[in-house]
Parts: C-alpha cells; structure tokens; sequence
C-alpha cells in the first residue's frame, strides 16, 4: 500500500492518500481542508478513489470532505457514532472556532472490524472512542500500517475536552486496540509525524 500524507488547513491535520500500487484504486483518510491541493496530487498520481474515509467528525479532518466527494463522487464514510455529530457540528465547538460550520451527510456508516477495500489493498476499522464517541483508526496488518486519526500521536493523545470526548476512554482504547499491534507498526497520526507502536509503548508521557 502507497501512503501519501498531506498537512492541511490553518491546523496542519493530515490528509492520508493511500492506494494500490497494481490498480491505482484509493481512499482519502480526513480531507480537512484545501480540496483542491488533495485532487491535484489524486490526478498527479491517476488515483481513482473509492471511499472517502474520516476517523473522527471534528471540523479539522473533515471540511474539504463534500468538495472532494463533489468531483470523485467516493462516498464519505464516518463512523456510525459519530455520523450525527458530522451532519450537525455541535454548537459548543462552533463557538470554539468562533463560526458556523456546515453540516456533511455521510453516505456510509462504519462499524468496527469493517473493511474497506480498493484494489489488492484493504483498510480495517477499530473503534478507538475517546477523543470522540466513533473515533477510529485504520489498520492494514499486510503493510503493517495504522493510521490514527487523533487517537495516537508521536508523544501524544487527541485531546478529550471537546464534545464527546473522555480520557479514561482514550486511554482504555489506546491501551487495548493499538498497544496490542506489532511493535513494528508504523503509526500515521492526524497532526505531527509519524511514529511507531513500539516507540509509544516505550515513551508515551501519557499512556501510563
């Protein structure tokens, strides 16, 4: 599997472009923002993307999301839980960003252990809940890749003070779906760099 990560947005959040190498088949993981830099690099590549993936519904990761569904015509797919909160953002967060944020339907609703396949390649959902009720990461134990929205950084958590969010959960999540991958997993975060499973284990200041 390709994986290209792009910052996007005021916020720098990762937007993932991740495909088949033998049929250029893709997903866009969390297009928050500059829809049209992520399409250029879907043409540059001559991707045709599939599904349009989002870990968590929070502004940063998903506001270019309806722009890109517009001119790939991919479905976005969110989480069953939080699928509400991405059609109506809550207020409390709208006033945290000091303006209204438009709502986004989702067209398909994850679960856990769902897969979501493109060509040869294949993205399996874990429900990681804490920094939102339906946050997920994406695994694909071939390439032996995780890709964790706002649940796991480099020498970080996704914050819990947002709507939804809980640190005991977080933590619980992080310690019982991903600590147990291979220590050799490489781990692609919402913002910052990548990591791996073993150096989070080792030095995480707040997985204790």
């Amino acid at each position: 599997m390709k994986v290209l990560g792009l910052a996007v947005g005021s916020i720098a959040a990762n937007c993932y472009l991740c495909w088949c190498p033998e049929t250029a088949e893709a997903v866009i993981i969390d297009p928050g923002a500059e829809a049209q830099r992520i399409l250029h690099k879907v043409d540059q590549h001559k991707l045709h993307v599939l599904t349009i993936m989002l870990t968590h519904f929070h502004f940063d990761h998903v506001m270019a999301a309806a722009e890109v569904h517009t001119a790939t015509l991919a479905p976005v797919a969110i989480h069953r839980s939080d699928a509400a909160f991405l059609a109506r953002q809550p207020e409390s967060l709208q006033m945290l960003v000091g303006h209204k944020l438009p709502g986004i339907q989702a067209d398909l609703l994850l679960e856990d252990s769902t897969s979501i396949r493109f060509g040869n390649e294949s993205l399996t959902v874990m429900l990681t809940p804490g920094h939102s009720p339906g946050s997920i990461c994406l695994y694909d134990e071939q390439s032996n890749v995780l890709l964790s929205g706002d649940t796991l950084f480099r020498q970080g958590i996704g914050r819990t003070d947002l709507p939804g969010g809980d640190s005991d959960t977080l933590v619980t999540s992080i310690r019982t779906r991903l600590f147990i991958l291979p220590e050799t997993t490489i781990v692609y975060p919402g913002h910052g760099p990548s990591t791996t499973i073993g150096a989070e284990k080792q030095s995480n200041p707040f997985i204790r």
